[in-house]
């Protein structure tokens, strides 16, 4: 698969308590297969595709809509009011069915 990658994020700030639901659009994201890998079948989980990282912190939760947008709700910020960045790094990367990063992306 291609490397992911992300056009834009809306809404673009949110609350430091986290909670924010965030719609990521860009190219190239893994959709669960159907059925899913036997790994998930009757574990009572869907097949996590996506991991979404906000500063290094992985997003509370994260569901992918279609290969171009995924909605996810974004972590509390764990800092202290001071230090409240203007701005974060949000990564995106398309999981194998280990849910492990797919090398080369």
């Amino acid at each position: 698969m291609a490397v992911p990658t992300i056009t834009s994020l809306l809404p673009t700030s949110g609350l430091t308590i986290g909670l924010t639901p965030v719609k990521i659009t860009g190219t190239n994201f893994r959709i669960a297969t159907d059925p899913p890998p036997s790994s998930v079948i009757g574990t009572g989980v869907w097949q996590r595709t996506m991991s979404v990282k906000f500063d290094g912190i992985e997003a509370d939760a994260v569901m992918v809509a279609n290969s171009t947008t995924i909605w996810v709700t974004v972590p509390e910020y764990m800092g202290t009011p001071a230090s409240v960045p203007a701005a974060v790094d949000v990564v995106v990367a398309n999981l194998d069915d280990n849910e492990n990063p797919i090398a080369g992306e």
